[in-house]
């Protein structure tokens, strides 16, 4: 890296802090043309027509910002930033973000990674760059993709014909247990309780389940889930049926008559949607 010389500056071209401040140069401004240029620039541009639906006035504005710019040539050039994430905002214009940027939208995200290189070859590009797509709603997106995806092809023996059998079903387990902290928390985020679903269950057919005479199911994998499921569901329960309006003046706040009908609004709101998810 260039030093940062603080003796000779043209005057508005530094910038100096308090007493004994260092100043610094600023860098020179982008050519647009030098960008536009670029097949690695062209390549996001198809990517964010594709993926973000942009349209070409949209990006013909955005990369005209030199700030836009800096941060897509940070991207390829340097090695001190391996991610950038591109993202609609208000009337389908287009914003970049680094790894330090959180979009203030809940937009779907274009995310671009570095395949094991700190720098972007202008020729190679295309086998150095992991493209990935992130939905607005992630919460809501990934129980999804943990049943219909990971789920489904774990479960197909074809996919680890060479796995002993317990690793397979630890894997599985494991499955089980990330897909049911994340329909909880989707709950906690959206201010209610979430029943989750064992995939053995919820998928089981009546017709299949095999009984005992004394009508319990015979597959032990089957009977294990219901009750992890009966247990969870319990406390999750209880932890609803425990609140308290009163919480907020054990802890010194004074709480009005609106916060206590809000409460009790809320409570009722969130027993009956437990009560329809016990019942279904």
């Amino acid at each position: 890296m260039a030093e940062a010389k603080g003796t000779k500056s043209n005057s508005g071209s530094r910038s100096s802090g308090g007493n004994g401040g260092v100043r610094v140069p600023q860098e020179t401004s982008l050519k647009t043309g030098v960008v536009l240029s670029d097949e690695r620039v062209d390549f996001l541009r198809e990517q964010a027509f594709c993926v973000l639906r942009v349209k070409t006035d949209k990006w013909n504005r955005f990369i005209g910002a030199e700030e836009n710019q800096k941060i897509i040539l940070d991207f390829l050039d340097h090695i001190w930033t391996n991610r950038l994430l591109l993202f609609t905002g208000p009337g389908g214009t287009l914003h970049a973000g680094d790894a330090q940027t959180s979009p203030p939208w809940k937009t779907k995200l274009l995310c671009v990674l570095k395949k094991g290189v700190k720098r972007i070859d202008r020729q190679k590009f295309r086998h150095q760059l992991r493209l990935g797509e992130v939905p607005g709603y992630p919460m809501e997106h990934l129980p999804v993709v943990i049943s219909e995806i990971l789920v489904c092809v774990l479960s197909n023996g074809l996919n680890h014909e060479d796995w002993p059998g317990v690793v397979s079903d630890d894997i599985h387990r494991h499955l089980e247990r990330l897909r049911s902290k994340v329909v909880t928390l989707r709950g906690h985020a959206e201010g209610r309780t979430l029943l989750p679903l064992p995939l053995c269950v919820e998928r089981a057919q009546s017709q299949d389940i095999l009984l005992s005479p004394t009508g319990w199911p015979l597959d032990r994998g089957l009977l294990y889930s219901i009750e992890t499921l009966i247990v969870q569901w319990s406390g999750q329960i209880w932890d609803v049926l425990k609140k308290d309006s009163g919480m907020l003046l054990l802890q010194g706040d004074h709480p009005g008559p609106s916060v206590e009908l809000h409460f009790w609004t809320t409570q009722k709101e969130n027993l009956q949607g437990i009560r329809s998810q016990v019942c279904r």
